[in-house]
């Protein structure tokens, strides 16, 4: 019988034994310490994961969208689009190791603007921009958000910032 406490008392000692016990399993021997439910939930974890690290960059990269667009400040519109580029790699990486990805971005791109305006609105405070001022809609098409060469000109009715 698998000892499921394992799993939550030390669970890189789980994941040590249960590679283990499935490298017994499909080499033909039988064995019954397989923590089936928790690998089934582990395994989807893993997938799970992929997703949310491939919208928190898709996150980052609109939050700096809306902050270049929006914000009437010159200096800080370089490094924004530099973590732009830095986050539009990240996630074009995710995509390449997990292509089925591909099919649930426009989904996964709504929810990452829900909190990429959030948190743009928190960045722009000071600047007098608030939450209201930004489209609660996603103003960026997916090809935008993922072109790594292109940046909105900027609704505060300043240029682009040259490379």
């Amino acid at each position: 019988m698998p000892d499921n406490r394992l799993h939550d008392t030390d669970f890189f000692s789980w994941t040590q034994q249960q590679a283990d016990a499935l490298r017994a399993v499909a080499s033909g021997v039988k064995s019954n310490i397989v923590d089936w439910d928790n690998v089934i939930e582990e395994i989807e974890s893993l997938g799970r994961e992929q997703e949310r690290a491939l919208a928190s960059h898709l996150r980052n990269v609109l939050s700096h969208l809306l902050k270049l667009d929006y914000s009437p400040a010159e200096e800080p519109k370089a490094h924004w689009r530099k973590e732009i580029k830095l986050q539009r790699l990240e996630a074009e990486e995710r995509l390449d190791t997990n292509p089925s990805l591909k099919a649930r971005l426009p989904e996964i791109l709504e929810r990452a603007y829900h909190y990429a305006r959030r948190e743009a609105a928190i960045g722009l405070e000071e600047d007098g921009v608030a939450l209201k001022d930004l489209p609660e809609d996603c103003p960026y098409s997916l090809e935008q958000t993922r072109d790594m060469n292109w940046f909105p000109v900027g609704r505060a009715g300043n240029e682009r910032v040259k490379d």
